[in-house]
Protein backbone atom coordinates (compact mmCIF):
# COMPACT_ATOMS: atom_id res chain seq x y z
CA UNK A 1 0.00 0.00 0.00
CA UNK A 2 1.01 3.65 -0.38
CA UNK A 3 -0.38 7.18 -0.30
CA UNK A 4 -1.80 8.48 -3.56
CA UNK A 5 0.92 10.02 -5.74
CA UNK A 6 -0.61 9.81 -9.20
CA UNK A 7 1.60 6.86 -10.12
CA UNK A 8 0.46 3.26 -10.52
CA UNK A 9 1.14 0.98 -7.55
CA UNK A 10 2.53 -2.44 -8.49
CA UNK A 11 4.07 -5.14 -6.34
CA UNK A 12 5.87 -7.96 -8.09
CA UNK A 13 6.55 -10.33 -5.23
CA UNK A 14 5.23 -13.74 -4.34
CA UNK A 15 5.85 -16.55 -1.88
CA UNK A 16 5.01 -20.24 -1.70
CA UNK A 17 2.65 -20.81 1.21
CA UNK A 18 2.14 -24.57 0.83
CA UNK A 19 4.08 -27.29 -0.93
CA UNK A 20 7.42 -27.04 -2.67
CA UNK A 21 9.02 -27.10 -6.10
CA UNK A 22 10.72 -30.14 -7.52
CA UNK A 23 14.44 -30.15 -8.13
CA UNK A 24 15.34 -27.94 -11.07
CA UNK A 25 11.88 -26.29 -11.19
CA UNK A 26 11.44 -22.51 -10.99
CA UNK A 27 8.45 -20.17 -10.97
CA UNK A 28 8.02 -17.64 -13.76
CA UNK A 29 5.58 -14.93 -12.56
CA UNK A 30 3.85 -12.26 -14.59
CA UNK A 31 2.13 -9.52 -12.54
CA UNK A 32 -0.65 -7.53 -14.19
CA UNK A 33 -2.24 -5.83 -11.17
CA UNK A 34 -1.97 -2.07 -10.78
CA UNK A 35 -3.78 0.56 -8.69
CA UNK A 36 -3.43 4.29 -9.39
CA UNK A 37 -6.46 6.02 -7.85
CA UNK A 38 -7.43 5.80 -4.19
CA UNK A 39 -8.94 2.39 -3.49
CA UNK A 40 -8.02 -1.28 -3.56
CA UNK A 41 -7.80 -3.97 -6.21
CA UNK A 42 -6.39 -7.49 -6.61
CA UNK A 43 -2.73 -7.87 -7.43
CA UNK A 44 -3.56 -10.07 -10.39
CA UNK A 45 -0.88 -12.33 -11.81
CA UNK A 46 -0.20 -15.49 -13.77
CA UNK A 47 2.39 -18.19 -13.03
CA UNK A 48 4.22 -20.82 -14.99
CA UNK A 49 6.50 -23.46 -13.53
CA UNK A 50 9.50 -24.28 -15.67
CA UNK A 51 11.93 -27.18 -15.42
CA UNK A 52 15.40 -26.14 -16.49
CA UNK A 53 17.73 -28.87 -17.70
CA UNK A 54 20.79 -28.64 -19.93
CA UNK A 55 20.02 -24.99 -20.63
CA UNK A 56 16.48 -25.66 -21.84
CA UNK A 57 13.24 -24.72 -20.06
CA UNK A 58 10.23 -27.01 -20.19
CA UNK A 59 6.78 -25.89 -18.96
CA UNK A 60 5.76 -28.31 -16.23
CA UNK A 61 2.93 -26.21 -14.75
CA UNK A 62 0.47 -29.01 -15.49
CA UNK A 63 2.35 -31.26 -13.08
CA UNK A 64 1.32 -29.08 -10.14
CA UNK A 65 -2.02 -28.42 -8.49
CA UNK A 66 -1.45 -24.67 -8.49
CA UNK A 67 -3.60 -22.40 -6.32
CA UNK A 68 -3.05 -18.65 -6.65
CA UNK A 69 -4.18 -16.36 -3.85
CA UNK A 70 -3.90 -12.76 -5.08
CA UNK A 71 -2.75 -10.04 -2.75
CA UNK A 72 -4.29 -6.58 -2.54
CA UNK A 73 -2.97 -3.28 -3.86
CA UNK A 74 -4.18 -0.32 -1.79
CA UNK A 75 -3.74 3.39 -2.53
CA UNK A 76 -4.68 5.59 0.44
CA UNK A 77 -5.83 9.20 0.54
CA UNK A 78 -3.30 11.96 1.22
CA UNK A 79 -4.01 13.67 4.57
CA UNK A 80 -4.65 17.40 4.04
CA UNK A 81 -5.43 19.80 6.91
CA UNK A 82 -6.80 23.23 6.02
CA UNK A 83 -7.32 26.16 8.41
CA UNK A 84 -9.40 29.12 7.26
CA UNK A 85 -8.43 32.52 8.61
CA UNK A 86 -10.42 34.65 11.05
CA UNK A 87 -11.56 38.25 10.71
CA UNK A 88 -12.91 40.95 13.00
CA UNK A 89 -14.85 43.56 11.04
CA UNK A 90 -17.23 46.44 11.62
CA UNK A 91 -20.70 46.53 10.07
CA UNK A 92 -20.66 48.39 6.77
CA UNK A 93 -23.97 47.36 5.25
CA UNK A 94 -22.00 45.49 2.59
CA UNK A 95 -21.11 41.77 2.42
CA UNK A 96 -18.00 40.85 4.39
CA UNK A 97 -15.85 37.78 3.76
CA UNK A 98 -12.43 36.38 4.60
CA UNK A 99 -11.23 34.26 1.69
CA UNK A 100 -7.85 33.12 2.93
CA UNK A 101 -6.57 29.89 4.44
CA UNK A 102 -3.39 28.00 5.25
CA UNK A 103 -2.20 24.42 4.92
CA UNK A 104 -0.68 22.59 7.88
CA UNK A 105 1.70 20.91 5.41
CA UNK A 106 2.07 22.89 2.15
CA UNK A 107 3.98 19.97 0.59
CA UNK A 108 0.98 17.63 0.96
CA UNK A 109 -0.49 18.82 -2.35
CA UNK A 110 0.94 16.96 -5.30
CA UNK A 111 2.74 18.97 -8.00
CA UNK A 112 0.19 20.45 -10.40
CA UNK A 113 -2.64 20.18 -7.88
CA UNK A 114 -4.34 23.25 -6.42
CA UNK A 115 -7.06 24.08 -3.92
CA UNK A 116 -10.32 25.66 -4.99
CA UNK A 117 -11.99 27.22 -1.94
CA UNK A 118 -15.41 28.85 -2.22
CA UNK A 119 -16.24 31.03 0.79
CA UNK A 120 -19.53 32.55 1.93
CA UNK A 121 -19.87 36.09 0.56
CA UNK A 122 -23.28 37.04 1.97
CA UNK A 123 -22.38 37.94 5.56
CA UNK A 124 -23.81 41.39 6.24
CA UNK A 125 -25.47 41.54 9.64
CA UNK A 126 -23.67 41.79 12.98
CA UNK A 127 -22.86 38.47 14.56
CA UNK A 128 -20.30 35.68 14.81
CA UNK A 129 -19.99 33.21 11.96
CA UNK A 130 -17.79 30.21 11.12
CA UNK A 131 -15.61 30.92 8.10
CA UNK A 132 -16.70 27.84 6.17
CA UNK A 133 -15.59 27.09 2.64
CA UNK A 134 -16.39 24.42 0.06
CA UNK A 135 -13.07 22.75 -0.75
CA UNK A 136 -12.06 20.97 -3.95
CA UNK A 137 -8.67 19.80 -5.22
CA UNK A 138 -8.08 20.26 -8.95
CA UNK A 139 -5.24 19.09 -11.16
CA UNK A 140 -3.53 21.11 -13.90
CA UNK A 141 -6.30 20.19 -16.36
CA UNK A 142 -9.02 21.26 -13.94
CA UNK A 143 -10.09 17.69 -13.17
CA UNK A 144 -11.48 17.03 -9.69
CA UNK A 145 -8.92 15.15 -7.57
CA UNK A 146 -10.67 15.70 -4.22
CA UNK A 147 -11.39 12.00 -3.73
CA UNK A 148 -7.65 11.32 -3.53
CA UNK A 149 -7.29 13.47 -0.40
CA UNK A 150 -8.50 13.02 3.17
CA UNK A 151 -9.40 16.63 3.98
CA UNK A 152 -9.92 17.96 7.49
CA UNK A 153 -10.79 21.60 8.09
CA UNK A 154 -10.49 23.94 11.03
CA UNK A 155 -12.83 26.84 10.44
CA UNK A 156 -11.87 30.36 11.40
CA UNK A 157 -14.34 32.92 12.78
CA UNK A 158 -15.79 36.07 11.24
CA UNK A 159 -17.05 38.59 13.78
CA UNK A 160 -19.05 41.56 12.49
CA UNK A 161 -19.33 44.21 15.18
CA UNK A 162 -21.83 47.11 15.32
CA UNK A 163 -20.66 50.28 13.62
CA UNK A 164 -19.85 52.99 16.19
CA UNK A 165 -22.23 55.97 16.10
CA UNK A 166 -21.83 59.13 18.17
CA UNK A 167 -24.84 61.36 18.95
CA UNK A 168 -24.39 64.84 20.46
CA UNK A 169 -27.45 66.71 21.66
CA UNK A 170 -27.37 70.49 21.68
CA UNK A 171 -27.39 72.56 24.89
CA UNK A 172 -29.70 75.43 25.84
CA UNK A 173 -29.77 78.08 28.56
CA UNK A 174 -32.80 80.07 29.73
CA UNK A 175 -33.75 82.51 32.45
CA UNK A 176 -36.36 80.95 34.66
CA UNK A 177 -39.83 81.81 33.50
CA UNK A 178 -41.88 78.93 34.83
CA UNK A 179 -42.21 77.39 31.35
CA UNK A 180 -40.99 74.04 30.07
CA UNK A 181 -37.97 74.33 27.79
CA UNK A 182 -36.25 71.75 25.61
CA UNK A 183 -33.71 71.51 22.80
CA UNK A 184 -34.64 68.98 20.16
CA UNK A 185 -31.59 69.25 17.95
CA UNK A 186 -28.57 66.99 17.73
CA UNK A 187 -25.64 65.98 15.55
CA UNK A 188 -24.71 62.43 14.67
CA UNK A 189 -21.45 60.96 13.44
CA UNK A 190 -20.81 57.51 12.02
CA UNK A 191 -24.02 56.81 10.12
CA UNK A 192 -23.39 54.86 6.95
CA UNK A 193 -24.39 56.33 3.58
CA UNK A 194 -28.15 56.12 2.95
CA UNK A 195 -28.79 55.46 6.64
CA UNK A 196 -30.78 57.92 8.74
CA UNK A 197 -32.26 58.27 12.21
CA UNK A 198 -35.88 57.19 12.03
CA UNK A 199 -36.91 58.69 15.35
CA UNK A 200 -35.29 60.70 18.14
CA UNK A 201 -37.02 61.20 21.49
CA UNK A 202 -35.84 63.80 23.98
CA UNK A 203 -36.56 63.81 27.71
CA UNK A 204 -35.99 66.81 29.90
Amino acid sequence: SKLYDGMALTYEHHQILRGSLGAGDTINALFTGAQTEVGSSENTSSFAILHVQDGSAIDVTGQYDLTITPGTLTVEQIPLHITTDSLDAVYTGQPISCQSYSLQDPTALLPGHRIEAIFATDLVQCGTYRNIAAIRILDAQGLDMTHNYSITCQWGTIRIKPAPVTVRTESGTWVYDGQHHSVDTYTIEGLLPNHRVSKAMFFS
